[in-house]
């Protein structure tokens, strides 16, 4: 008699189970190799005409927005000193509404002066602001004194670019 036991049956549809299971083949990959890459130094090339300091159409340019922020400023600071009747009466009645509390600041304005003015001069905050008003503070102070009579009117500067209008009752 014949050993049938490793015979494989063909005449049935089922498959026989292999003891181990069957693996895709792996597929190596080659290693890349790329080449080292080289940096170029820049390439500094001196000037090939005169070198400027400035352009007298740069001088031109910069002093004119000396001269417009100077302006800017100036008109800043004439509506804190200046301010109209209706802003200023406005301001009086929240003042008032708060009780009248003492040395109330009424109006102010932030100032910060350019490396250089228009002029050529170097200023800080308080001379600068003195600068542009081209009159003392006193004589806006009187003048506004003398439009409300029982208050008492005065002007302070604060984190040195902050000059403004404070009020009391006199």
């Amino acid at each position: 008699m014949e050993d049938t036991s490793s015979v494989i049956d063909t005449t049935t549809t089922e498959l026989p189970i292999l003891e181990e299971p069957v693996t895709e083949p792996t597929v190596t990959e080659e290693p890349v190799v790329t080449e080292p890459t080289v940096t170029e130094e820049p390439v500094v090339t001196e000037p090939t005409g005169p070198v400027y300091i400035t352009t007298f159409d740069e001088l031109v340019a910069t002093h004119g927005a000396i001269v417009q922020r100077e302006n800017t400023d100036k008109t800043s600071l004439l509506s804190v000193f200046q301010p109209s009747p209706e802003i200023l009466k406005t301001r009086l009645i929240i003042w008032a509404s708060l009780g009248f509390p003492p040395n109330w600041q009424v109006l102010s304005t932030y100032i910060t002066p350019p490396q250089i003015c228009c002029d050529g001069e170097i200023r800080d905050a308080s001379t600068y602001s003195l600068y542009l008003l081209d009159t003392p503070i006193d004589s806006f102070l009187t003048n506004l004194n003398s439009q409300v009579p029982g208050v008492i009117f005065s002007f302070f500067m604060s984190n040195v670019h902050t000059i403004g209008l404070s009020v009391v009752k006199a």
